[in-house]
């Protein structure tokens, strides 16, 4: 495509690339943008309740940003605005291990055009003349845009954890209030799953990180981790009602279905920010005050020092 400028070629060894990505001055003509997230994000629900979803957003993700942001998030933006369904679909394939586009259509459970329509993140366009699709992943918003906003999603059953999906941004963090239990934020990447997969990828990686550390946690840390462990799957039985908060500053987040969700945002959102901070220093003050008062009790008598009693832990520092 002549004039057409390429952004920078992936990184050796990977696999070719797409046709050539399109720049904002050859973009294609007569968009089609998704304006309705809310209503997308709700089409989308069924199918990006398995775990196979967030892997793909994240590729699509990566694709973007080798063409985008070839020297990372701060280095300079290429002129590229859009790149073409097709061509990133053939990459997918190639770099995900899907045979053909049957394949990858039945991952998707449909087309992968359908797929980036119902995306809440991503904008389409369709080229009148050709009826080729174009995409670009929007940004989150920049700082000086931020509204805090924070969902508080009721959980009321075991169905309510697979037909609710939550959009998770960069700067998001899941509390469980039941147990006091917090998911941080990524700080690289969005999340997009149903509620049981977060809390399922959580209950994973608590595991890993006790396997990774190895003797480097003291047995009471990781008793207290195992404990979280046991007490996430048993929420995933739904045995009594708990709610499920998305809280984020940048108010990029969403959840669908939206029925019986409670919604703050603005000064209300970071005033409950803000009171969650407070609680969880005061409760890790009085826990350190308590393991210390143990630690010297347990020294009086004679006892290795640190093996008092500290109280229950349920929030993984």
């Amino acid at each position: 495509m002549p004039g057409v400028a390429v952004a920078p070629s992936r990184p050796p060894g990977a696999p070719a690339r797409p046709p050539p990505p399109v720049p904002s001055s050859q973009r294609p003509p007569s968009p089609t943008k998704n304006n309705d997230k809310k209503t997308q994000l709700e089409s989308f629900c069924i199918d990006v309740s398995h775990q196979e979803m967030d892997r793909l957003v994240q590729h699509i993700q990566e694709i973007w940003d080798s063409f985008v942001f070839p020297a990372g998030e701060q280095g300079e933006r290429t002129e590229v605005e859009w790149l073409p369904a097709k061509g990133v679909a053939m990459l997918l394939q190639q770099e995900l291990g899907y045979g053909d586009d049957a394949e990858l259509e039945d991952a998707l459970r449909g087309s992968f055009a359908d797929f980036l329509r119902a995306m809440p993140h991503i904008n389409t366009r369709v080229d009148p003349n050709t009826g080729a699709v174009y995409f670009q992943v929007v940004p989150e918003p920049p700082r000086d845009a931020w509204v805090p906003r924070r969902h508080t999603v009721p959980v009321r059953s075991r169905a309510d954890l697979t037909r609710r999906v939550c959009l998770k941004s960069r700067h998001a963090r899941v509390i469980v209030p039941a147990l006091e239990f917090e998911i941080s934020p990524d700080g690289t990447r969005r999340h997009i799953d149903s509620l049981y997969n977060h809390i399922t990828t959580a209950i994973t990686n608590l595991g890993a990180h006790v396997r990774a550390a190895g003797g480097a946690l003291s047995a009471e840390h990781r008793a207290r981790i195992m404990e979280t462990v046991v007490a996430l799957n048993a929420l995933l039985d739904v045995d009594e009602p708990w709610d499920f908060v998305v809280s984020d500053p940048s108010g990029a987040s969403e959840v669908t279905p939206m029925e019986g969700v409670r919604v703050v945002e603005g000064e209300e959102a970071a005033r409950a920010d803000r009171e969650d901070a407070a609680r969880e220093a005061a409760e890790k003050a009085e826990r350190e005050r308590a393991a210390a008062a143990g630690g010297a009790g347990a020294e009086a008598a004679g006892a290795p020092a640190g093996r008092g009693g500290g109280g229950n832990m349920d929030t993984i520092d």
